[in-house]
């Protein structure tokens, strides 16, 4: 019973410290935000948030398949998935850029899988929806950027050499995945759970939806503030999909504090004026936190009924 009680305090301060440091990082960055005089058009903020949301869903959906495809036998729900998810995506706030992919791993530790194949899928989620990230955003800033026609092919024609080349190289992308990991202070992947090169071409391509979903509330948020083209709706995607992904590379940076904000800024600058640009860019923070505890109370809602229940 004693220690019944310990894991119980032991569970709510941990929730206690995730959710000082997500409203500390959310009310910070309102501070830099509510100086400014806003005009919201809430139409593009309600489309904003759906497709916010929708990629916060999309995003488990992957991982849940990678877990499937390392273990056919698991029968584990989609909603499990996201439950995990949701419940672990407010933990990047917190110093340290372990957390949410530990939490991730410990809410469906006890549905089946061994330990081992769920901290195999996690590693796999980190990586490819990293990589995808990269990939993705470069190609989409190549082809909308106001580049030289011939300078543009050329990049294009590099991004999918190195994109085919490191798919087909399934033993180079399997050490790179280990060299990551080691570095992390985290067992390598043992070779039986090594993923298939159309897995990997499938799981790629499948973030790149992923991130379509976010980019595009991105840009509509950006809209709901500020007169842009809907012309340019693929150069919004690009942009924000590559600040998130170099802030997700910035170890020592909480989901990338600070640096995703810049980068917003720094590309945003060919299209509209630097204090506009600066305005969307802590507007998209605060707007993804404020959504991350959105879906956190949406699921634990859902959660709540008998249908539902894990």
């Amino acid at each position: 019973m004693k220690n019944l009680y310990l894991k119980k305090i032991l569970s709510y301060g941990i929730v206690i410290v995730i959710f000082y440091f997500v409203f500390k990082t959310l009310f910070e960055k309102w501070e830099s935000v509510k100086f400014y005089e806003l005009d919201f058009n809430y139409y593009f903020i309600v489309l904003s948030a759906i497709f916010f949301l929708s990629s916060g869903i999309v995003m488990p959906v992957i991982w849940r398949s990678i877990a499937i495809t390392l273990m056919p036998s698991a029968n584990v729900s989609k909603f499990t998935f996201i439950k995990a998810f949701a419940y672990s995506l407010i933990t990047r706030y917190v110093p340290g850029k372990i957390w949410q992919y530990a939490g991730q791993a410990y809410m469906v530790s006890n549905k089946g899988i061994p330990m081992q194949t769920i901290m195999a899928s996690v590693a796999y989620d980190m990586i490819l929806s990293t990589i995808s990230a990269c990939f993705f955003s470069i190609l989409l800033i190549v082809i909308t950027m106001p580049f030289d026609i011939g300078f543009r092919y050329y990049l294009i024609t590099l991004i999918a050499i190195l994109v085919g080349g490191f798919v087909i190289w399934r033993q180079g992308f399997f050490r790179l995945i280990n060299f990551i990991l080691v570095r992390m202070q985290k067992p390598p992947i043992p070779s039986s759970l090594l993923l298939k090169t159309n897995n990997v071409a499938y799981f790629l391509i499948y973030y790149c939806g992923a991130y379509l979903l976010s980019g595009a509330g991105f840009f509509f948020m950006a809209k709901a503030i500020a007169d842009v083209d809907f012309n340019l709706l693929f150069n919004y995607i690009g942009i924000y999909v590559f600040a998130t992904a170099m802030g997700t590379l910035a170890i020592i940076l909480p989901a990338g504090l600070g640096l995703q904000e810049s980068l917003i800024v720094v590309l945003l600058r060919s299209y509209l004026p630097v204090s506009i640009a600066t305005i969307i860019s802590l507007l998209a923070r605060v707007w993804s936190i404020f959504l991350g505890i959105v879906l956190f109370c949406i699921i634990w809602l859902i959660s709540q009924l008998k249908y539902f229940k894990d």
